[in-house]
This record gives C-alpha cells, sequence and structure tokens, in this order.
C-alpha cells in the first residue's frame, strides 16, 4: 500500500514539473515579446507606448531589474519631448516616474546601484532646472537639495543651489519666491533674535511675531482666497495693456497650488506668456497681499504692523538664503577649485549681504571677503592676466560695492 502511495507521488511529479516548465517557458517567451516591442517603440521615439510594453514585461518578471531600468529611461526620455509650456506638469510627472523606476532598479540590484543613483540625480536636477528656468524658485529647491543629497560630490548641484538662493535675493520685483520658502521661514520662527527684531520693527509681541510668520506659511491659494477679490481685479486692470476680463478669469485661478495658479492663468484665451508673469506676480504671496492678510489671521496686528513686520521678515529671510547659498557655493568650490563661475556668485551673493548689513564693520569684512573671490574668478577666467591688473579690478569693485552699503532693496 505503501508503495503504491509513493508511486502515485512520483507519477503525479512527473507529470506536473513538465506543466511547470511549459509555464515558465510561456512566460519567458511573453517577456521577450514586450521586451522587444517596448524596444520598437522606443527607437520610434515612441515612449508612451514603449512604456506600456515594458510594464507588462516587469509584471511577467517583477524581479527584472532590466524591465523597469527601460521604464525610467523611457520616462526620462519623455520628459524631453514635453517642452512646451502646457505640457509643463506632465513633464514633471514624466521625471518623477523616471525616479520611481531607476529607485527599483537600486532595489533590486543594490550592489551595482551607482549609476541608477546618478540617473536619479539627474532627473532630480531636469525637475529642479524646469522649474528654475521658469522663476519658480520655491518649487525648484527641493528637487536641487535632493539632486546632491544623491550626489553629494557634484559641484555643478551646489552651484545651482548657490545660484538659485543668489536670484531669491535679487529680483525684488518677485519677493513672492523667497517669501515662500518656507524652510528659511521656519528657521526665523526658531531664532530668538530674529523673533525680537520682528518685533521691535512692527511694535508687537513675540507671539504675535511667531503668528505672523504662521501666516506667512500659510498655503497661498488659502492667502489669496481671503483676499478682497475686486482689489486684485484692479491690481491687475492696472497693468499696462492687459485686458480687463483676464482678471476677472485670473482670481478665479487661485487654488492651494502655486503650480496650478501658473497654469491655470496661463490657459486663459489669448494670453501671451509675458502677461501670464504679471498676473502671477499680483496673484502670489507678494509683500501687498501678505500685509492685506496678516491683520485677517492674527489677532491685534493691523495693516500697518503687519507692512513693518514684512519689510523686517523680507531682509531676514534674505539672509537666510544668502548662508544657504554660500553653504552651498562654498562647497562647490571645495569640490571644484577651478569653478570662476562659482567664485563670481560667492560675490554676488556677498553684494546681496551687504546690501542689507547696517553694521560698517561688518559690511567692511564682507566686502573684503567678496573682493578676495572675485580676484579669484578674474584669476581663473585668465590666467595671464598679472597682479597689477587684478588689483585694479579689485579696487574697482570694492568702490562699486561701496556705493550700496546698506541700501536695502532700493538698489536692486
Amino acid at each position: 500500500m505503501q508503495k503504491n502511495k509513493i508511486l502515485l507521488i512520483l507519477i503525479s511529479l512527473m507529470l506536473i514539473i513538465p506543466l511547470i516548465s511549459c509555464e515558465g517557458q510561456k512566460k519567458k517567451k511573453e517577456y521577450q515579446k514586450h521586451l522587444s516591442q517596448g524596444e520598437k517603440f522606443y527607437s520610434e521615439s515612441d515612449f508612451e507606448k514603449a512604456i506600456a510594453e515594458f510594464k507588462l514585461a516587469a509584471e511577467i518578471k517583477p524581479k527584472s531589474d532590466e524591465a523597469y531600468q527601460n521604464i525610467a529611461v523611457c520616462y526620462s526620455n519623455l520628459f524631453l519631448t514635453l517642452t512646451d509650456p502646457s505640457q509643463k506638469s506632465k513633464a514633471v510627472e514624466a521625471a518623477n516616474n523616471a525616479i520611481t523606476y531607476y529607485q527599483k532598479v537600486v532595489e533590486l540590484k543594490p550592489k551595482d546601484a551607482a549609476e541608477a543613483q546618478l540617473n536619479i540625480s539627474n532627473e532630480y536636477a531636469k525637475i529642479g532646472n524646469l522649474y528654475m528656468n521658469d522663476g519658480q524658485f520655491p518649487d525648484a529647491m527641493p528637487y536641487l537639495k535632493k539632486r546632491v543629497e544623491i550626489d553629494p560630490n557634484n559641484a555643478e548641484g551646489y552651484y545651482t543651489i548657490g545660484v538659485l538662493n543668489w536670484g531669491l535675493c535679487f529680483d525684488n520685483r518677485k519677493l513672492y519666491n523667497i517669501l515662500s520658502m518656507k524652510d528659511y521661514i521656519n528657521n526665523i520662527k526658531a531664532k530668538e533674535n530674529s523673533l525680537q527684531q520682528i518685533s521691535r520693527a512692527s511694535e508687537i509681541g513675540k507671539e504675535a511675531a511667531l503668528q505672523v510668520l504662521d501666516a506667512i506659511n500659510t498655503d497661498e491659494g488659502t492667502i489669496l482666497g481671503k483676499l478682497d477679490k475686486k482689489a486684485l481685479i484692479s491690481q491687475i486692470a492696472s497693468i499696462p495693456k492687459i485686458k480687463k476680463e483676464y482678471g476677472e478669469k485670473a482670481v478665479d485661478c487661485i487654488t492651494s497650488s502655486p503650480q496650478d495658479i501658473l497654469s491655470c492663468i496661463g490657459k486663459i484665451e489669448g494670453i501671451n506668456p509675458e502677461e501670464v508673469k504679471k498676473i502671477r506676480s499680483i496673484l502670489s504671496k507678494s509683500p501687498e497681499n501678505l500685509s492685506n492678510y496678516i491683520p485677517l489671521a492674527v489677532n491685534g496686528v493691523n495693516k500697518n504692523a503687519a507692512a513693518k513686520a514684512m519689510d523686517k521678515i523680507i531682509d531676514l529671510v534674505k539672509y537666510e538664503a544668502i548662508d544657504d547659498g554660500l553653504k552651498s557655493l562654498n562647497k562647490s568650490v571645495e569640490l571644484n577649485k577651478n569653478y570662476p563661475d562659482a567664485y563670481n556668485y560667492i560675490v554676488l551673493l556677498y553684494v546681496e549681504k551687504i546690501k542689507i548689513e547696517k553694521d560698517k564693520s561688518k559690511q567692511d569684512e564682507d566686502i573684503n571677503i567678496a573682493a578676495d573671490n572675485a580676484a579669484k574668478a578674474s584669476k581663473l577666467r585668465d590666467p595671464g592676466k598679472t597682479d597689477d591688473i587684478i588689483n585694479k579690478e579689485v579696487e574697482g569693485f570694492k568702490k562699486a560695492v561701496d556705493k550700496v552699503r546698506g541700501k536695502g532693496r532700493t538698489e536692486s
């Protein structure tokens, strides 16, 4: 009896093993079929169809890093085809998808992940640069930071962060950008000296100063939604050559997402890109809008006190951006000592610092540091320059910078 049972088991196994083998061969053929079809679509630059095929391959062999690598590469290339401004959200989605699939490759091949990690860093750079080139600096910064987090020896990555921080400080027509840097606002909240400065400047208490900073960090859509729509439309109508109906349609674009606001304004029929930017500067966290919003959000703070607080906070946020920018640029030249552009932006950030610094001894110190970096940049650009020529350039630079000492935002 026992022998019969063993015999039956052996016979069953003999029948099952070929079936398993057959099924395995079938899956392998299906997998190869989808890979081949995906490669065909990829060669034709039909990236979306290629992605669909590679995803089918990945479903068959979920442990295959090859399929995920191909999906990531397709999304990366799809990003490059989405150049129209109206396709920006789709481009960002494509790059984020590329990151997701490169991360899957890293999970499957942790010991051989260097190339995938570099690709992830490059995707973060692409998204960051896309936002940066459009002037959306707060949206760009997290991606640029992630880039150097993954690739900490990337001198260009740190340089780009430094350039962005300079842009935040320099362009006083777009102060809504620097006022949208939530991390910098939170840094100010944590500094007793900064809170005291806000309190003294606006004649409000420390607790009220903290609440003002929290109000600034409120989502843009919430802030705009609390303001008088007619007043916003009137501001938009004051822009030269802007059609009245653009303002009326633009205020309907107010949402919780700054990216959605910008995208919505861009869809107004007949509007051009320059008009979109001008309207966006009004529908934003501008100092004027925040001065109107803060009294609605913080008890006991009137518009006059809010405006005074805003003036001080703008300078404090600039100090945060300057500090972060200088740290990044100094890291950049530490990694690449032959980087004249990085030295040049160190100079430019010190100039922004000198504009808002009130202490003359600190101004003098900053001017000397800036001058040293200007000399390094000049020598790197033209190694043949004599010391006499460079010294004359430095003296000219010092005289020019001397004129903007403590001048704040009036000089930008």
